[in-house]
């Protein structure tokens, strides 16, 4: 046997009640080579958080049960998870929403209906600011073979 080192794709975490946009979400994660596992509310993700261990987590704030803004809290105040960088996807836009959410630990925050091409562009520049130095190489590579 040679020395093969096989490649794992990072783990990301998309927690959104919306199956579609789960889904358009997981499939460009997929493209830009993650491996994304999916919640659909917000008891499920923050138990997912927890035991997946995932380099990051894409969350909705308007969730039945627990809200995004519940489970932002509770994962930035938890040791396990606090270190995990995550994404605001809401449709809630107005600026004070923003700043309960950055103020809350969210470390990037995308207002919906989003085109896809924003959606990966600050996802790859969140993974950068924590610590991912290839997601923007990674980022053209894909956009240049598409």
């Amino acid at each position: 046997m040679g020395n093969e080192i096989s490649q794992v794709e990072p783990l990301v975490l998309v927690i959104d009640d919306d199956e579609t946009i789960s889904e358009l979400l997981r499939a460009a994660l997929v493209k830009a080579k993650y491996k994304p596992i999916l919640a659909y509310d917000g008891f499920e993700g923050e138990e997912m958080a927890r035991c997946a261990k995932p380099i990051a987590i894409i969350l909705d704030w308007i969730m039945p049960q627990k809200s995004g803004i519940d489970v932002l809290q509770a994962l930035k105040c938890d040791q396990k998870t606090q270190h995990i960088p995550i994404m605001m996807l809401t449709s809630k836009r107005m600026t004070s929403d923003v700043l309960t959410a950055v103020q809350s630990g969210a470390a990037e925050y995308v207002v919906k209906p989003f085109e896809m091409s924003e959606f990966i562009t600050r996802f790859h520049k969140m993974m950068y600011q924590f610590g991912d130095k290839s997601a923007f190489q990674e980022q053209f590579e894909v956009e240049m073979s598409s």
